[in-house]
């Protein structure tokens, strides 16, 4: 099992046979057949402004921190801080490339979507994916 540093190709490369049935969790999968039309979107636009696919998921959660902050002052109207903090509050099931973003009782850590991925004669597929329940108070 692994983190999201297992998303770089060329790790996979390195470890070869002994990367068979390894599985790791990242912040999401880069599907061409993917159902989320905010990740195709995103994949679309990448693809046409770079000319090439996204590598790792990085970008996209840029893309969803900007996308989410717009649909934050639009929501509230207003770039008042104190406003936009209790809009974001109360954001649930934002739909990004990333997958479903919401915030829950006043945390600043969102409840989102993982992938976990399984590497299987050297090429990844997404075996599941998921959005737990809670996450821990964070430093604990």
């Amino acid at each position: 099992m692994g983190g999201d540093g297992y998303v770089d190709k060329d790790l996979i490369a390195l470890i070869g046979k002994k990367a068979n049935n390894t599985y790791y969790t990242t912040h999401l999968f880069y599907d061409a057949a993917t159902k989320n039309d905010a990740l195709k979107d995103f994949m679309d636009a990448y693809k046409s402004f770079y000319k090439k696919e996204p590598i790792n998921p990085f970008a996209a959660l840029g893309y969803d921190a900007a996308k989410l902050a717009i649909n934050t002052i639009q929501k509230a109207g207003t770039t008042d801080a104190e406003a936009l903090l209790k809009t974001l509050n109360n954001t649930n099931g934002f739909k990004g490339a990333t997958g479903s973003i919401s915030y829950r009782g006043g945390s600043r850590v969102p409840l989102k979507s993982a992938s976990i991925v399984q590497i299987k004669d050297g090429r990844s597929s997404l075996a599941a994916e998921m959005t737990p329940d809670k996450f821990p108070a964070p430093g604990k």
